[in-house]
This record gives C-alpha cells, structure tokens and sequence, in this order.
C-alpha cells in the first residue's frame, strides 16, 4: 500500500498554460504491479486524509482496490484491475467524494474480483 502526500503549489500555469491559478496538474501513478498486503484496507493507494488531484490508471493491484474517502478530491481509477479486492471488507471501491462538478472523485472502467469462498 503506497500513501501519496498531496503538496500544492502557490501558483502555477498548468490548466491552460497561460492562466496563473492554485489548481496543480494531476499526479499520475500507472503502470504498477502492487501487493497490498496487510488487510490492505487503504487500497492500493491510500487516498484519504486531505489526497488531491491524483490519476490511478492502469495498475495491476492485488489485495487493494480504490479508497477515497476522507476529505481530498480529484482522486480517479480508470483501467485498474483489483485482484482480490479488500477495502475496508469485501469491497473494491471505499467512498467517493463529490464537493462540486470540478472538485469530483471517479472511478470507472476497472475490473475488481474476489474469489467464490465455499463454506463460509
């Protein structure tokens, strides 16, 4: 399980190229092969506590899924696979934050499975 920390910049040009703003570019985190194991409650990427204006696509994660919750924004999963996804119990996707139509957590087109326990 990886924590990203989120810094903000004071100003910067990245939304259009020319107009000085707060608003930072997204930090992409793709491309990976991750074993979150312990639980494994925080996902894959542990996105909580204040996390902003991150992009999780396509990683390949075992026993982790999305957590997005507590506060932050702009966190997105698009083409993750979650193999034996377990965020908080038996599920690949913990909350998702929508404060307004530009500061909105996503998460779609991923694949998450868990296996079929018999006698439980």
């Amino acid at each position: 399980m990886l924590t990203p920390i989120a810094s903000q910049p004071y100003a910067t040009k990245v939304g259009d190229g020319h107009t000085v703003s707060a608003q930072p570019s997204y930090s992409v985190l793709g491309r990976n092969f991750i074993v979150a194991n312990y639980a494994a409650n925080g996902g894959c990427y542990d996105n909580d506590d204040g996390s902003s204006w991150y992009l999780e696509q396509d990683n390949f994660c075992v026993f982790g899924g999305m957590k997005s919750n507590f506060q932050g924004h702009n966190k997105i999963a698009t083409g993750n696979l979650h193999a034996y996804a377990s965020v908080y119990g038996d599920h690949c996707l913990n909350g998702l934050n929508q404060i307004s139509d530009f500061y909105a957590d996503g998460y779609a087109n991923n694949v998450s499975f868990r296996p079929r326990v018999r006698g439980v």
